[in-house]
């Protein structure tokens, strides 16, 4: 999926710009995401673990942003370029979406 950002999101510090992407693909193909395990592969790695932190613990953009998320059973994994095609395939998940900003 691939997300264009307005000029207000274009301000937005990079880890709250790939979340926003990340949650704008999940909502985007809710329909076959939604009980399905689902791995999203991005190449920001503060992603991987951010989603699991306590919401209180979170900077005050990402907690409007992480509660969108909770309703589906997904895995933020990391990974770098030529590796994404091997990553999805040993990830046996049953859906796999790639994110993308322009």
């Amino acid at each position: 999926c691939i997300k264009e950002l307005t000029d207000t999101e274009k301000r937005y510090a990079n880890i709250e710009r790939e979340l926003l992407v990340i949650v704008f693909g999940v909502e985007k193909f809710h329909a076959s995401l939604f009980g399905a395990p689902t791995i999203v592969e991005t190449n920001h790695k503060p992603l991987e673990n951010i989603h699991q932190k306590n919401l209180a613990q979170t900077p005050p953009r990402l907690q409007k942003m992480l509660p969108r998320l909770q309703a589906y059973d997904i895995a933020v994994k990391l990974w770098k370029g030529f590796k994404l095609q091997q990553t999805s395939k040993q990830a046996g998940a049953t859906r796999v979406i790639y994110c993308s900003l322009i």
